[in-house]
């Protein structure tokens, strides 16, 4: 169904040859299918001409803290996308890009995202992360070696997972937190709240 919802939304996108006009499309956490419900997010993801700007906010509850720690997204047909430290916030520095496969367990593999270290699983310590109430800005730079359509946002967030093990299967955004009060971790994905 997420598939067929995704696909209508893509078709109602305005873009010119090559690049698409600015879009945006903004992603809540999917607890539900999260591995250990703890953390929470809202993001948005914002294409303008070869920019793709992610506004990542931790919204995990306070009395259990938890930090940020990286996340993970793909890239339709011959997208390509590299971290952009310099015209990301200077809160998120500690970030690493990641690619051009990373292993988001038990979500499969995807192509693109960034964490601290360079490590999805580890990477030092959380705290270097963004907390819970912060909020991060990622730049990437963006580019298609498929010429023949133009980029859109959703170009960066398609089904994912490739290779996922169990359920988890279908998610094309998926973000990592690591040291919560309790000592637990979680990977949570992403569900489209605002399409273009």
């Amino acid at each position: 169904m997420r598939s067929i919802i995704t696909a209508a939304l893509v078709s109602t996108c305005v873009t010119t040859a090559g690049v698409a006009k600015a879009d945006f499309v903004e992603l809540t956490s999917d607890s539900a299918h999260s591995t250990e419900g703890l953390g929470s997010f809202s993001a948005k993801l914002e294409l303008v001409d070869s920019l793709l700007t992610l506004t990542l906010s931790n919204t995990s509850p306070t009395a259990n803290g938890g930090y940020l720690t990286g996340f993970v997204f793909n890239g339709a047909g011959g997208a390509t996308a590299s971290l952009n430290l310099g015209l990301s916030s200077a809160n998120v520095s500690k970030f690493v890009d990641l690619g051009p496969t990373e292993a988001a367990n038990p979500f499969g593999h995807f192509e693109f995202g960034a964490a601290l270290g360079g490590n999805w699983s580890g990477g030092g310590s959380p705290k270097k992360g963004i907390g819970d109430g912060e909020t991060g800005t990622f730049v990437f730079n963006v580019g298609d070696t498929d010429t023949s359509s133009p980029l859109s946002v959703y170009d960066f967030v398609t089904d994912g997972g490739v290779g996922a093990s169990n359920e988890h299967f279908g998610y094309g955004f998926l973000v990592r937190f690591r040291g919560f009060e309790d000592g637990g971790s979680d990977k949570v994905p992403g569900l489209f709240t605002k399409p273009p």
